[in-house]
């Protein structure tokens, strides 16, 4: 009965404009849910009648905020006297969805339930006895699709579908929004959590889904609007703000997301990754200086946070204050930290800095004596990285030697025996793409591996739109976002405007996200956005972009490609 008293309550209130409920097991999880009240009660019989006491507490300081009584014949219906503690928590509180008690007893079985089969028949038996209750069909079909079951979750959803004019609002739009997101229908979804709003405008999640969406479509300015309403509905989850802190960024909102984040600062003083955002929000800004400062007041509050990313991230901030030296020097404190923590991979890592701050010869050199002696599987992944370099210097007999050692690294070992292929025209390489990737969950690496085969041929019309399916799939905090390869590719078919957002800022540095790949990024990156600066009449930020790219570049001519 407890159980079932709870959900009544619960389902009664979803959809209530200032309310929005979530189960809890005790007290203890209130925090964890960011719950700023909680209802607790029991039951007493008394005299023939089951009586019901509910006591509304504060959840941070446990204080009595109030007791509700309801009452009712020993024997007769709890759905009732649930109604009444609902009504006098809201008092707009809507109806339960079902007036079957035999209904809602095989949902509370079902939703409790720890058996799939036990489940199953616990929400047949509920939507036989109540055909038309929205809520059996929803927590059913959200049971089968967690189960991975997608056979009778269709069964299910087509069976709700039919019956759906009998629910009331909020299932009905509930149910449009499973129906989208099943058939991966984004347009469908976005209505639906738009309608969504309207029906469960306290619940935050609806506000931090359709974010995302906004977010997915690079429509930066909306996912941020969205997100702050989402926060502003669950103050508790203050990770929202760091969230905030990145979209306000990628709108071109500097001083909104130093607001967010300075705000998360204030609510976790002693956590590291409110300044690490921050310090990633300067970055994107050109603001290095700045960044710096954020970061290593991150890696003092804690050394370890994201093992060590901090002291990598200082070493890219002050590279690109042009001060190499001080930049090396934070790079071996990481390095010295990553080995601490025994990483094995520490020459590996040091052969790709010094290739990606212009030491090639060195780069390489190291890389090779690593890659002689390490472990099969890393000594496969520094043959991938080697193959992509000799690629880059257009020795492609030396880029197949080496990948064809690659084998062992995996997906980063095929995209380079990929690239170690000779130069071609599109359609040679569209046909090697599929040929190299032809399983569907290789799609991701088929546009990618046909993408930058293309632009090692110079064949910039073509590879533009490989390169902007990625950059639809991805964000500017992805490891494998294309904003610099398609400004290149843009840049070289004479498609200047169409570059302009996306060198609107400068990824942040993330030791994780360094793969064999990040040459054909850094430092091309400063030469493109010289390329657009000079182009659009902005000559001090084209010889200063140049004048980083002349320090880094390698002067060896290890071009992939050059849009110039």
């Amino acid at each position: 009965m407890s159980r079932g008293f709870a959900e009544a309550v619960r389902l009664q209130l979803a959809g209530a404009p200032h309310v929005e409920p979530v189960p809890i097991r005790s007290l203890r999880d209130a925090p964890t849910v960011g719950a700023s009240e909680v209802l607790e009660g029991h039951f007493s019989l008394v005299g023939g009648r089951l009586h019901v006491d509910a006591m509304l507490e504060d959840a941070a300081s446990v204080r009595n905020l109030g007791i509700i009584r309801a009452s009712g014949p020993a024997g007769g219906d709890m759905l009732p006297l649930a109604q009444t503690i609902a009504r006098a928590i809201e008092p707009g509180a809507r109806p339960l969805p079902t007036g079957s008690s035999q209904a809602f007893a095989a949902y509370t079985a079902a939703i409790y339930a720890t058996a799939p089969a036990e489940a199953d028949a616990g929400f047949d038996r509920a939507v036989d006895a109540d055909p038309e209750f929205g809520a059996a069909y929803l927590a059913w079909l959200q049971s089968l699709v967690a189960r991975g079951d997608s056979t009778r979750a269709a069964r299910v959803l087509e069976a709700a579908r039919q019956k759906s004019a009998g629910f009331q609002t909020l299932e009905r739009v509930q149910l449009d929004l499973a129906t989208a997101t099943l058939a991966g229908d984004r347009a469908g979804e976005r209505r639906a959590l738009v309608a969504l709003m309207g029906a469960d405008p306290a619940d935050a999640s609806v506000y931090s889904r359709l974010s995302d969406l906004n977010a997915a479509d690079h429509s930066y300015r909306d996912a941020a609007a969205l997100c702050q309403k989402a926060f502003e509905r669950e103050p508790a989850s203050v990770l929202r703000l760091n969230q905030l802190g990145y979209l306000r960024t990628w709108a071109g909102d500097l001083d909104g997301a130093v607001e967010a984040l300075e705000r998360y600062r204030r609510l976790r003083p002693e956590e590291a990754n409110p300044s690490d955002s921050l310090g990633d929000v300067y970055y994107w800004f050109g603001r290095f200086a700045d960044a710096e400062r954020a970061y290593r007041a991150a890696y003092a509050k804690d050394p370890s946070f994201q093992g060590g990313a901090e002291l990598y991230k200082i070493a890219w901030a002050r590279l690109m204050q042009g001060d190499l030296k001080a930049a090396d020097g934070a790079f071996a404190e990481f390095l010295q930290a990553r080995k601490d923590a025994g990483d094995s991979l520490i020459e590996y890592r040091q052969a790709q800095w010094e290739y990606l701050t212009g030491r090639h010869r060195e780069a390489v050199a190291r890389l090779d004596r690593f890659a002689s002696s390490a472990q099969p599987g890393e000594a496969a992944l520094a043959y991938a990285q080697l193959a992509v370099w000799a690629v880059e210097a257009r020795n492609i007999q030396r880029a197949q030697d080496y990948a064809a050692r690659s084998a062992a690294a995996g997906p980063v070992g095929l995209l380079a025996r990929f690239l170690a292929q000779p130069a071609a025209a599109p359609a040679e390489w569209s046909v090697r793409a599929a040929n190299a990737f032809p399983a569907p969950p290789q799609a991701g690496l088929r546009r990618m591996a046909l993408a930058y085969g293309l632009l090692s041929s110079h064949e910039f019309a073509a590879a533009v739109e490989p390169l902007r399916q990625i950059y639809d799939r991805s964000q500017p905090s992805s490891p494998d976002w294309p904003g610099v390869p398609l400004a290149s590719a843009l840049i070289g078919t004479s498609q200047v405007e169409r570059v302009t957002p996306l060198l609107s800022g400068y990824q942040a540095p993330n030791p994780a996200a360094q793969g064999p790949l990040g040459s054909l990024v850094f430092p091309r990156v400063l030469e493109v956005r010289a390329t657009l600066a000079g182009r659009q009449g902005r000559r001090d930020e084209a010889q200063a972009d140049l004048k980083l790219f002349s320090k880094y570049g390698g002067g060896d001519g290890t071009v992939l490609w050059d849009p110039r």
